[in-house]
């Protein structure tokens, strides 16, 4: 039997889903276990005459954050993320999870902490079409 079409699923979320239309700014996040689908958006999204902008996390990356961030790291981002959010036409997040308990034996107050901070990015993000 097949897998699905990611092709054809690409045109649907940047079609139906997105609207996605030429010049906007396509914002898509995920992980590289959806590379394939990522490749079908980022090529329908350039044939809509669109901009996308792929944002790919490595397996092990949250991990990797939190147990070397600084404080400062923790408590504020960066503001190239918070520009990112503001500025995209459209925002699209597929959720691939390589390990589902990567962050099970992290502080759950520390990931509090830190999205606590990140607010800011959650709200300007979802003030956008997704």
């Amino acid at each position: 039997m097949a897998g699905p079409d990611a092709r054809a699923f690409a045109a649907l979320l940047c079609g139906y889903c997105l609207d996605v239309e030429e010049r906007e700014q396509v914002l898509v996040r995920s992980t590289a276990l959806a590379a394939p689908l990522l490749l079908e958006l980022q090529g329908e999204i350039l044939r809509r005459g669109a901009w996308p902008l792929l944002r790919v996390e490595v397996p092990g990356e949250a991990s990797t954050f939190y147990a070397n961030a600084r404080d400062e790291q923790l408590d504020d981002f960066p503001q190239l993320a918070l520009t990112e959010a503001k500025k995209a036409d459209k925002i699209l997040s597929i959720q691939a999870t390589a390990d589902p308990r990567e962050l099970a034996r992290t502080d759950p107050a520390l990931i509090a902490r830190v999205a606590r901070a990140r607010k800011p990015i959650r709200e300007a993000t979802l003030k956008r079409q997704w």
